[in-house]
């Protein structure tokens, strides 16, 4: 049982493994290999652990999710408590704490921790909130641009945002939806409307390759001529159309 665990989890690898390959080593079904799995956690529930140092683990932890708003998103959270190196044996200690609930990642959500269901409810009250205020703008905000009625603590709605499909950080601190530009960009041409955007001014393409740190200003130019986003205004000057900007 204990090697399974340790197997399952990764306790002595770094390496989780899977059902299908644990049972493969030792003969069994990937059923059978989840049934000592599972009995092996009822021989360790807490309660019947002598250690105090366990539990004074596990309220670490649970004042740690309290500080994030009660749920925290998985991969952060593991980094926040393990560092590069212990993430597998924090992974574990959650699994077996009586108060940790992890959530499975869904359409809306990454993977996460929590320690009160209630606190996904606000959450996805609060991302809601967010998003349609950042449709709304058509810009990314920042957190104090951002009104909710109740508003939660800073620490707690970044870890909100954190959770979300629909909503990434990104440069500046701001705030934006996944498929912006502004937030992520992809390939030249989004990065130099970024630094279209950050300047608020024409440029050479020269000048805009050179602020988005490529050595290819005929890319540059290239993307500059195909992309409608932008206005060719002078001699190897463009604008951005939406400032008003007509060719020429």
């Amino acid at each position: 049982t204990r090697e399974v665990i340790s197997r399952r989890f990764g306790l002595k690898t770094g390496q989780k493994e899977t059902l299908e390959a644990i049972g493969k080593d030792y003969g069994i079904t990937r059923e059978r290999v989840r049934q000592i799995e599972e009995g092996g956690f009822l021989r360790l529930e807490p309660q019947r652990l002598p250690s105090k140092e366990c539990q004074k683990t596990f309220q670490y932890f649970t004042d740690q999710l309290k500080n994030f708003g009660d749920l925290k998103k998985e991969d952060i959270l593991l980094q926040d408590l393990g560092g590069r190196r212990f993430q597998p044996q924090i992974y574990f200690l959650l699994t077996l704490g009586p108060n940790f609930e992890k959530v499975g990642e869904s359409d809306e959500f990454y993977s996460l921790w929590t320690i009160n269901q209630n606190s996904l409810v606000l959450a996805k009250k609060a991302i809601d909130s967010f998003y349609n205020q950042l449709k709304k703008n058509n810009r990314p905000l920042s957190l104090k641009d951002f009104r909710l009625s109740y508003p939660p603590s800073q620490t707690t709605l970044i870890s909100y945002l954190e959770i979300s499909k629909k909503i990434q950080k990104g440069a500046d601190n701001l705030f934006g939806l996944k498929d912006w530009p502004e937030i992520n960009p992809r390939g030249v041409k989004d990065k130099a409307y970024l630094v279209f955007k950050k300047t608020k001014k024409p440029l050479h393409f020269n000048r805009v390759a050179e602020l988005i740190d490529t050595a290819l200003p005929q890319t540059v130019h290239n993307e500059l001529i195909r992309d409608e986003r932008f206005v060719l205004v002078g001699r190897g000057i463009y604008a951005l159309r939406e400032w008003g900007y007509e060719s020429g």
